[in-house]
């Protein structure tokens, strides 16, 4: 055996040993990662599927469209209003779909495992760290304290104006630590789920519930900063 051939047998050995190429990770899926159980892998699977499905109504509709110009009198017409009515719906559990994909992998990032080689995971970490980000948040956690606290105008808001007032120093504390020079990724998605997820304590009436939640986040946020400067 020669040399030259010797040595690259040892180095595919070598990789193989090392497990996955980096190439591999970086094609990796939800799926591969987390199992198909999970939320993010549940929540690809269907928007994959409701895009597939999209796809198909719409070629559907085109050779429907052309039949209609041939036929504008025939069955066609009506085909095609179905036809939109389908692709109406789907667009809708698309919308829903992709929201549910975005809170799953903020989820994952709030839990400290934005570093999955996943390129959406990636790339939703890389946005929520730009300057801008936190900010927006710190002056959407303003503007709430400064709702709660004049007198209730127009129609009822989604969450307990008094739970809401009741935790306005905390609330105070986490815009103070988003506006602080460093910031984590974890603290950041876990600030973007307090304000926008459904299942957020912010919207419940339970205060206790939410200072437990607004002490994990005011954590998570005061953990970057102590970091950074010690």
């Amino acid at each position: 055996m020669s040399t030259a051939h010797s040595q690259s047998v040892s180095r595919r050995a070598h990789l193989q040993a090392r497990g996955p190429s980096r190439r591999a990770r970086r094609d990796a899926t939800a799926r591969d990662l987390l199992g198909g159980a999970h939320p993010l892998a549940r929540a690809e699977a269907r928007t994959h599927t409701l895009i597939v499905q999209s796809t198909g109504v719409s070629t559907l509709a085109a050779f429907v469209g052309l039949a209609c110009l041939m036929d504008p009198h025939g069955l066609y017409a009506a085909a095609l209003v179905a036809a939109a009515v389908v692709q109406a719906a789907l667009a809708l559990s698309l919308v829903l779909a992709t929201q549910a994909k975005r809170d799953a992998i903020l989820q994952l990032i709030a839990e400290g495992r934005g570093d999955l080689p996943l390129a959406t995971v990636a790339r939703l970490r890389r946005r929520l760290l730009r300057p801008k980000r936190p900010e927006r948040l710190a002056r959407s956690v303003d503007a709430l304290r400064r709702e709660v606290a004049r007198p209730l105008r127009g129609a009822l808001p989604l969450y307990s104006r008094g739970v809401v007032r009741s935790v306005d120093r905390e609330l105070g504390r986490v815009a103070c630590l988003l506006r602080a020079p460093h910031v984590s990724a974890d603290g950041v998605a876990m600030a973007v789920l307090f304000l926008s997820a459904d299942s957020s304590p912010l919207y419940g009436d339970d205060a206790e519930r939410l200072r437990r939640e607004i002490g994990r986040l005011t954590f998570l946020l005061g953990t970057a900063e102590a970091h950074a400067w010690g």
